[in-house]
């Protein structure tokens, strides 16, 4: 249902009106640029971000993401997730999307049919 490179789906939950699919990330090291000691794990972080619509039904991707700390600087990391837009908080196909729909439809209609970001009160959120 993902199909998303780098993420790998854990579950998904179906509801009247929108999809919710649990990630997480591949398990792969980014890299730091003060080029000391080796990255070490430091917790996770859960995301969310929009995807395009399935079914009629709007997409919520809730990635739970590894945070690593560099024990050269301190600073803290995380693995980039191909396919994502981090900045908008959408998938890259939900952007694309956006941009080929955006032409022909009101903003405010696509805006309507993408709140997906908006978390619903009846999903339960899982500790990773």
């Amino acid at each position: 249902m993902l199909n998303i490179p780098g993420l790998k789906q854990v579950s998904h939950v179906d509801t009247p009106d929108r999809y919710t699919i649990e990630a997480v990330t591949a398990d792969f090291l980014p890299a730091c640029d003060c080029a000391g000691p080796r990255l070490v794990s430091n917790g996770r972080k859960t995301v969310e971000f929009a995807d395009t619509p399935i079914h009629g039904k709007q997409v919520v991707v809730r990635v739970h993401r590894q945070r690593y700390l560099c024990r050269g600087c301190g600073e803290t990391h995380y693995a980039d997730i191909p396919g994502v837009n981090e900045r908008h908080r959408i998938t890259e196909r939900c952007f694309a999307y956006i941009t080929k729909l955006g032409a022909r439809r009101p903003w405010s209609m696509l805006a309507q049919e993408l709140e997906a970001l908006r978390p619903p009160s009846d999903v339960p959120t899982k500790p990773y």
